[in-house]
């Protein structure tokens, strides 16, 4: 978990599913961003009276998505306007643990009935790129069409995770057509003159063909290149006629 209960805390959320937590980014849209979040947690307290709860931040997991070795510079990316203090672990360097807790009473403690709500935001570091899978994320949709005489492909991407990871867009050209033809979308024709295209371009990406007829789609700003469950990637990319090399 990217945040978990520490000492003398009780989370007033489902503490094994953070998805259900009450995430933004930094202007207060659904879910974190790719690289920054707020978040707002209600905790309790084991003590009938008032006192210090305390969260235990993971920074190698996703949001956070820091890597070691950890150092001081991750935790001064961690903003709030309350009482709180951030004091690392002994062997943060390497564990990238860090605490939170109030410094003192000033109306962030809580109970075993009182509630305090915490509340803070965070520029990230960049999400960790993974495979296709079930578990990251799968080519949704994939066709090609005419553009002029070129191969046109559209493809959409879609996430499985509530947070951002990186995806590769890959798919195999032969395979599109070899399918595309035998379902009579294209033409013999139009499979023989699309077949040998190399290079890819759209208007917000662009890609190549290598081994194999394996073609890459890679959108030119870095922020599309990391999705999450909420909002599909959609690509479209249009072949020059060049042979493969």
């Amino acid at each position: 978990m990217p945040i978990t209960s520490g000492a003398n805390t009780v989370f007033q959320v489902d503490e094994n599913d953070p998805e259900t937590w009450a995430w933004t980014n930094n202007t207060g849209t659904p879910w974190p961003a790719a690289q920054d979040f707020c978040i707002t947690l209600p905790v309790r307290t084991d003590t009938t009276e008032l006192s210090a709860w305390e969260l235990e931040l993971h920074f190698p997991l996703s949001p956070w998505d820091w890597d070691a070795p950890f150092n001081a510079q991750m935790t001064s990316q961690i903003y709030y306007s309350a009482n709180y203090s951030l004091t690392p672990a002994d062997d943060y360097e390497t564990s990238g643990l860090v605490y939170m807790r109030p410094d003192t009473d000033m109306g962030e403690w809580a109970s075993s009935t009182v509630t305090y709500t915490v509340a803070f935001c965070a520029q990230t570091g960049e999400p960790a790129y993974f495979p296709p899978g079930p578990d990251t994320y799968e080519i949704t949709s994939l066709s090609v069409a005419d553009s002029g005489g070129q191969a046109r492909v559209t493809l959409v991407v879609t996430g499985v995770t509530w947070y951002f990871i990186g995806y590769t867009a890959t798919f195999n050209l032969k395979d599109l057509l070899d399918q595309s033809l035998a379902d009579g979308e294209i033409t013999q024709a139009q499979y023989d003159a699309w077949l040998p295209t190399k290079i890819w371009y759209g208007p917000g990406a662009s890609g190549a063909t290598g081994a194999d007829y394996n073609v890459t789609v890679t959108p030119y700003n870095v922020f599309n290149t990391y999705i999450n469950e909420h909002v599909p990637i959609l690509l479209q990319v249009t072949g020059s006629q060049y042979a493969v090399e």
